[in-house]
């Protein structure tokens, strides 16, 4: 979805009309009178044009991030979910601080999709939210997405996500949790996993489980 779309968004949430589309004029129907059509491709916009477009698009996007931040504490579920898939893109502190809030929602459905959206931005702060999500949430799906984001983080995650996924590995009563943690585990510290794995593979209750962490623990590192 494009900064436009997101604008044209914040508009209808606030009741006011939609913005106008800028490739049509009433003289010069589905042509843009500010240069090529928008759809035009890449290689034929020129290097310096499509800087200064992304570059707008950014301020654009920075410019808009306190309005979703305001949109994500909407009465509306729906609202709350489609701001925090904005503001899990952006970098900003009070961006990030929405998300760590959005993953505490009194609404499944929005932690669901905020712990779903995460991982382009990698923030402690998420990392810790999506931790104790992992470690305390009584909803098993919601602990599979959390095991599964933090193996998006990878590395970056390592020292509070770590801990949380080998706890998992090792005491969630659910299979598919443990399965999401092992796999995951490996992507955040593949040097502490291997002892984890190697142990979950003796002990696991399920033999799926044990089998997939002797492959995990023995699989060579990705280069």
């Amino acid at each position: 979805m494009t900064i436009l779309d997101r604008l044209a968004e914040i508009r209808q949430m606030q009741g006011k009309d939609p913005l106008p589309d800028p490739t049509k004029t009433p003289a010069s129907p589905g042509m843009n009178p500010l240069g090529p059509p928008l759809d035009a491709p890449r290689q034929q916009v020129d290097p310096d044009l499509r800087l200064r477009a992304e570059q707008a698009a950014e301020s654009i996007a920075a410019a808009v991030v306190p309005a979703f931040v305001t949109l994500e504490r909407h009465p509306a579920t729906d609202v709350r979910a489609r701001a925090i898939q904005f503001l899990s893109t952006r970098k900003e502190d009070e961006a990030q601080a929405a998300v760590v809030d959005a993953l505490s929602d009194p609404d499944e459905s929005v932690q669901k999709l905020a712990v779903s959206a995460v991982g382009a931005v990698p923030a402690p702060p998420v990392f810790g939210a999506i931790a104790v999500m992992l470690q305390k949430s009584p909803s098993w799906p919601l602990r599979v997405r959390a095991a599964e984001a933090l193996g998006r983080f990878g590395p970056a995650a390592r020292s509070v996500g770590f801990p949380a996924l080998a706890e998992a590995v090792r005491s969630d009563g659910y299979a598919l949790v443990r399965e999401a943690a092992m796999r995951s585990a490996t992507r955040v510290d593949r040097q502490g996993a291997t002892a984890v794995l190697r142990d979950a593979a003796e002990k696991d209750p399920e033999a799926r489980l044990r089998s997939l962490a002797k492959e995990l623990a023995n699989r060579d590192p990705a280069p």
